[in-house]
């Protein structure tokens, strides 16, 4: 898998992608284990490809909408982040 991830990186690309797959609950909205599986699931369903593949990814907070923030994830091939790193 790591080697299918490094051939889609080559050329320095990146993968832009939401934060989450909904805006983000407000504090208390996840009152109950089937409201917070629900959104754990989605969540890792659109983010734990980095952590699978073992590739930098940076989450970006770009917005808020109906008070909660929504963020874009960026994420690179390996050894990428020495660019974001100079670019700080």
């Amino acid at each position: 898998m790591l080697v299918f991830w490094g051939c889609l990186f080559l050329d320095g690309s990146l993968v832009l992608l939401p934060t989450t797959p909904t805006i983000a609950p407000l504090k208390g909205a996840l009152n109950n284990i089937e409201a917070v599986m629900d959104f754990y699931d989605r969540t890792m369903a659109i983010t734990s490809f980095s952590g699978v593949g073992r590739l930098p990814e940076i989450s970006i907070p770009l917005t808020t909408v109906d008070g909660a923030p929504v963020g874009l994830s960026i994420a690179s091939g390996t050894h990428l982040e020495r660019i974001w790193n100079a670019s700080g």
